[in-house]
């Protein structure tokens, strides 16, 4: 009986064992917990800055209450312990232990050995290269920032406005940095690194040219209401309009960059640039030609004589313009007032008129720079002044006798020789200018027989009169201020 009550209890005990080796929640039937997983935070790393000549191992030393399995550390992979200046990955792996598992590859942090006699140096913004900082939308890539030669090679990590998550937003967002500590250099953190600037993404807008003709105006052009002139995208934004060079007009644009101000007509060459908007780019600058033509000249008043005609001149009174345009007037004289050929003078009194005719005078506004000549305007007759005086002379005719006629026609009888008949001008008067057969006396040289020669203002008869028969007519004009006086003597050479 006794053996087989010990068979039972073993038979028992190793249906309990397989029971309890077949769990795999870490925990016995009753229970029981099983072996924890070690983590990094478990366990004081330290040691970790030294300098060159002084390494000794990074430190890792289990909390309290953690796995005090063995411990192996890894500098950069290796187990050796480094001694050359640099920075180097610490992980470390911890073996099984009483309750705990073993786990390999827990971080460790960075050994860093320095040179004996280096001191950590503190990095600053400007040791570093900082790129990227203006982007559009749709394409936006992380601030680059690199060390410059020979500063901190520590790990950088990127701020944008407090944050490193990379915008994509259209903004502007202020860039600082963080740099870790690398051999020689401490860690700095909140270093500036410019302004990120993140602009819209903008479609471009399309701005053509054409050409246009306008009729000069004193009070300008708004440019922007000639049609035809250009063709402006719906999307652009202000515009701006110039005076280009080419042209022979010249202007000017207002304040407002769209009124063109003509002083003198021509054609220009006008500039167009339109603004940026939310939406689109600013557009670029097109050219198109305006020709701006003369307007017309004003009408004048008409001509009116002005004081007293003379026998030899006339004035008119000064006309004015019916619109104020600022251009000059002109005047001219003719004996038709239908006259297609004139002389043109700015005076308003003409000289040098013919006694007892009519005259007319025009007027009109000249061509200046914006407007064309005007209509000519014509006044009515003017005429000037004729005055006859008869004999303003004493006439001395020796030998000779007046014919019993009107007017008297004094005879000469032929022959060699006569007493001299002299006409003598009885007042002094300004000019006096004898003809002959009506024309002046200075021309009787080119006839064949002389019967008359001049001495000052006096004419006398030759003393042989040749063969030279029939009528011979003298006549006298005598000016003295602005009146003439005219007379005719006649003689006749019988035979």
């Amino acid at each position: 009986m006794k053996t087989k009550f010990r068979l039972c209890v073993i038979a028992f005990a190793a249906i309990i064992a397989f029971s309890m080796s077949g769990c795999s929640n870490g925990t016995t039937e009753s229970g029981t917990p099983g072996p924890e997983t070690p983590v990094a935070a478990d366990f004081t790393v330290g040691n970790l800055t030294q300098t060159i000549g002084s390494v000794t191992a990074v430190t890792v030393t289990p909390k309290s209450g953690k796995s005090g399995g063995t411990i192996t550390v890894y500098y950069d992979g290796s187990t050796a312990l480094p001694t050359t200046a640099g920075t180097y990955l610490v992980t470390f792996d911890v073996a099984v232990a009483a309750g705990w598992k073993a786990v390999a590859g827990l971080a460790g942090g960075t050994l860093t050995i320095s040179p004996p006699e280096q001191v950590p140096l503190d990095p600053a913004a400007g040791d570093f290269d900082i790129g990227n900082l203006t982007q559009a939308t749709g394409s936006v890539t992380a601030v680059t920032i690199t060390p410059k030669s020979g500063k901190s090679g520590g790990t950088i990590t990127v701020y944008y406005d407090g944050s490193t998550a990379l915008p994509a937003t259209a903004g502007t967002y202020p860039v600082t940095f963080d740099v870790a500590a690398a051999a020689g250099w401490k860690a700095a953190v909140g270093l500036a690194g410019g302004t990120l600037v993140i602009s819209k993404l903008k479609d471009a807008v399309t701005n053509t040219s054409g050409s246009a003709t306008v009729t000069y105006t004193a009070a300008g052009f708004d440019l922007s209401s000639i049609a035809e002139f250009f063709t402006i995208d719906a999307n652009a934004g202000a515009r701006t309009y110039t005076v280009e060079s080419g042209g022979t007009g010249t202007g000017t644009i207002g304040a407002d960059n769209k009124t063109l101000s003509v002083t003198k007509s021509g054609t220009f060459t006008i500039g167009l640039t339109t603004a940026g908007t939310d939406d689109y780019y600013a557009g670029t600058k097109v050219t198109a030609t305006l020709t701006v033509n003369k307007a017309d000249g004003s009408a004048v008043t008409k001509p009116a004589v002005s004081g007293t005609p003379t026998y030899n001149s006339i004035t008119v009174g000064a006309v004015t313009l019916a619109v104020a345009t600022g251009q000059s007037i002109e005047y001219a004289i003719s004996t038709t007032n239908a006259a297609s050929s004139l002389t043109w003078q700015a005076g308003t009194t003409f000289n040098g008129l013919t006694s007892g005719i009519t005259y007319y005078v025009y007027a009109y506004s000249k061509a200046n720079d914006n407007y064309n000549a005007g209509e000519q305007n014509i006044s009515a007759g003017i005429d000037t002044v004729l005055v006859l005086i008869d004999q303003p002379f004493n006439i001395s005719l020796a030998d000779l006798a007046p014919e019993i006629t009107s007017p008297a026609i004094y005879v000469v009888p032929r022959g060699d020789k006569h007493a001299a008949a002299q006409l003598t001008v009885i007042e002094q008067y300004d000019s006096v200018t004898w003809y002959y057969q009506e024309q002046v006396i200075a021309n009787l040289d080119n006839h064949s027989g002389v019967i008359f020669t001049l001495s000052g203002s006096d004419l006398t008869l030759s003393t042989s009169v040749a063969s030279i028969l029939g009528q011979h007519t003298v006549t006298v004009e005598a000016k003295k201020g602005n009146m003439l006086y005219s007379t005719v003597v006649r003689f006749e050479v019988k035979p």
